[in-house]
């Protein structure tokens, strides 16, 4: 493994606990070093076979300070916002304590935490929807959700509750799964953001109130 390969992310801490069982019962020699190098190449490849980790490289065009403030601003101007302030500006370690290299794992930990940790006075469960739509955008996917004026539907339900921690992150992990679809896309962030935000104008009016 060389030292450029996912060096993109941070490992998951629950790998490294997986190495280090099987050490301590291991009664054979090893150099700890090389031992984990081997070790975390072959958990990587194994579940690289399972799922793309390509959507590593790109997390960082959306799961950034920078555009998620924007994102928040986008949905501030698309849809009614109370109040646009940031509440807490460390909102990174979310971003950080997040990263998998499961997609849906990895988006499910994120939208979880997000609207848990709560960064803005409000736009919270908007803005945490809008960032991962639009990072599946960026992947050739993209959400799609069932939204009806006037209406409430299963699918709205089921955010208003993950909002409220109502699910678990394994429920909102097949949640985006199911409603995740094939998608074209522009490869680019700000027209994506667009396309989102028109896209799910209804929905965000829906999430207002």
């Amino acid at each position: 493994m060389t030292h450029t390969t996912y060096r993109t992310t941070k490992l998951p801490e629950y790998y490294f606990k997986e190495i280090e069982a099987f050490v301590a019962d291991s009664d054979k020699y090893v150099s700890v070093s090389e031992f984990l190098r081997s070790a975390v190449e072959q958990k990587l490849t194994a579940e690289k076979k399972r799922t793309s980790t390509q959507f590593l490289i790109l997390k960082d065009i959306v799961f950034t300070k920078t555009r998620i403030e924007q994102i928040h601003d986008a949905v501030a101007k698309a849809s009614k916002v109370d109040d646009s302030a940031i509440l807490k500006k460390d909102f990174e370690i979310v971003i950080e304590r997040s990263i998998d290299i499961s997609l849906y794992r990895f988006l499910a930990k994120l939208m979880y935490r997000f609207m848990k940790f709560h960064p803005f006075v409000d736009g919270n469960k908007r803005t945490a929807f809008v960032a991962v739509d639009v990072f599946l955008r960026i992947n050739d996917m993209k959400l799609s959700i069932d939204v009806v004026r006037g209406k409430k539907t299963q699918d709205e339900k089921f955010i208003w509750q993950a909002s409220i921690q109502q699910k678990k992150q394994e429920d909102i992990e097949r949640f985006l799964e199911k409603h995740t679809k094939n998608y074209l896309s522009s490869n680019d962030f700000d027209i994506e953001l667009e396309k989102c935000l028109q896209e799910n104008r209804q929905l965000l009016e829906n999430l207002s109130e």
